[in-house]
């Protein structure tokens, strides 16, 4: 039993782990459900785990596990999924769970807008909110009669990125000219038939630019933090693996005026870039979990997490200060892929990449007191390294014993 409500964070990644580290700081209790698949993150000394092996493979057997782990709370719990899927499952099943939890995500109505682009981004243009150029193409002819007036690169997403999607282990699909567009769409629909086909928005990763938010029941941000990418993995079309704390006004004040056209409640980040060409922003996504670089604004001392569970618990709001400049936040290991591939593309000197980690760096696993995620990394990563090395070597012996065995 508890004396005020615990929180629940589902996933372990590094945008789990900053939540759980969030909130631990704030002096709520925490669980975390983990698949337990050995992701370093696992080894956190914050939350307290509940194993879940199928909740990656079965829908039911997370909602099962939340439906069980309710009955160790006397106050309804505040629940954080960590990834799309899991937001998805538990807006799915919010009636079911509703009474053991609360939900600092908006309503199912929004959640499935903002998970489906093609919903997303037709609402988006019917509002005259800037996102790149998109349409939704329903087969091969219809790509093939739109593929010469587009601007290339483009992309190729799926407007719900389902199981076989993310088994494949793909984000997004990219295209050079009208010969690559034809032939990855067909690659792509035959596992996800709902896709989305978008141009892409000049610029380097540092114009990705992003938001982070908790907006009330009348859609009015409670506290704001923003900030760029500066690196990516992988480079271009990635996930976060550099990013730094700076305040863009233009993106708190298009965060804001997005939001209530949308009606929306809740977590909320914001991912913008900004055009190359014209110095407009564009709206690339809207997310209702936490991102995963978002443990960078707990660090300069914006901790949406605490804000949320407060609003929802009746606790006290927390008085958060204006955000600190010129923090930055590094995915370790991913970093340093992404560094490299950079440099070998020839836009990134070795200057330039050591001066791109002065001033005040944070690691995404590393933290005083919560070293833990940070060794099983290295670890993996060694473990990883010293496999590779001795890939070629087993080869040959197997080739060899092989051979033995059939002269036998």
């Amino acid at each position: 039993m508890t004396a005020k409500s615990p929180a629940v964070v589902i996933g372990l990644g590094l945008n789990a782990l900053g939540t759980l580290r969030a909130l631990d700081a704030a002096g709520v209790s925490t669980y975390v459900i983990t698949p337990g698949v050995g992701d370093p993150c696992e080894a956190t000394r914050h939350g307290k785990k509940i194993p879940c092996p199928a909740m990656n493979t079965d829908p039911d057997a997370l909602i099962q596990c939340l439906l069980k782990l309710r009955e160790r709370f006397d106050r309804p719990a505040v629940l954080f999924p960590a990834g799309d899927l899991s937001l998805e499952l538990v807006s799915n099943a919010r009636e079911l769970l509703a009474g053991g939890y609360l939900f600092p995500f908006p309503d199912k109505r929004l959640v499935d807008l903002i998970i489906d682009k093609n919903r997303f981004y037709r609402f988006a243009n019917e509002r005259d909110i800037a996102i790149p150029t998109t349409f939704f193409p329903d087969s091969l002819a219809d790509v093939a009669a739109r593929a010469d007036g587009l601007r290339y690169p483009c992309l190729i997403k799926p407007a719900v990125a389902g199981m076989p999607w993310r088994q494949k282990g793909w984000k997004i699909m990219l295209a050079n000219d009208r010969r690559e567009l034809l032939a990855r769409y067909q690659v792509a629909a035959a596992v996800q038939p709902l896709l989305v086909v978008q141009e892409v928005i000049e610029g380097p990763d540092s114009a990705l630019h992003f938001s982070l938010t908790y907006a009330d029941r009348q859609s009015e941000c409670r506290a704001m933090f923003t900030g760029r990418k500066l690196r990516q993995y992988v480079p271009h079309y990635g996930i976060s693996s550099l990013a730094e704390s700076r305040w863009y006004p233009e993106v708190d004040q298009l965060t804001r005026d997005i939001l209530r056209t949308m009606g929306y409640s809740g977590y909320a980040s914001i991912e913008f870039k900004k055009d190359a060409r014209n110095g407009r922003f564009y709206v690339i996504e809207v997310t209702g979990r936490t991102w995963y670089p978002h443990a960078l604004s707990e660090i300069c001392g914006v901790n949406l997490p605490w804000l949320a569970w407060a609003s929802l618990t009746g606790e006290p709001l927390p008085s958060l200060p204006k955000q600190r400049e010129g923090v930055k936040w590094m995915d370790e290991f991913n970093d340093l892929r992404s560094a490299w591939q950079h440099h070998r593309e020839g836009n990134l000197g070795f200057r330039d990449w050591i001066s791109s980690y002065r001033g005040e760096l944070h690691l995404g696993h590393y933290r005083r007191g919560d070293a833990a995620p940070f060794r099983a990394l290295l670890r993996q990563q060694l473990t990883k390294s010293v496999k590779t090395a001795l890939y070629p070597a087993y080869r040959v012996v197997k080739r060899i014993t092989g051979a033995s065995d059939n002269r036998s």
